[in-house]
């Protein structure tokens, strides 16, 4: 799973603490919002491997992850409706 602009993890945190076989990569442009991605994630369990946060643009987070690093994504969660379209 990739979440393009997972602000604190409302979706990405869950889906990584509750299941084991998901891997997200969170991403989110806000230094702070980032800083909070990261606590949350710690706080609920979510193991390193399974939650992996980016601070980037959402353009530059999907582009290294197709380009750079190979990663297969099965879903996008793009939790910004209003800017979400830019994307597809």
């Amino acid at each position: 799973v990739a979440d393009v602009m997972a602000g604190v993890g409302p979706f990405s945190v869950p889906l990584a603490s509750q299941f084991r076989n998901v891997r997200c990569h969170a991403n989110d442009l806000n230094p702070t919002s980032h800083s909070y991605l990261k606590l949350n994630a710690k706080v609920n369990g979510c193991d390193p491997a399974d939650l992996i946060p980016y601070n980037m643009d959402g353009r530059a987070f999907v582009r290294k992850l197709d380009r750079d690093m190979g990663v297969r994504v099965d879903h996008f969660i793009m939790n910004l409706p209003a800017s979400a379209p830019e994307f597809l």
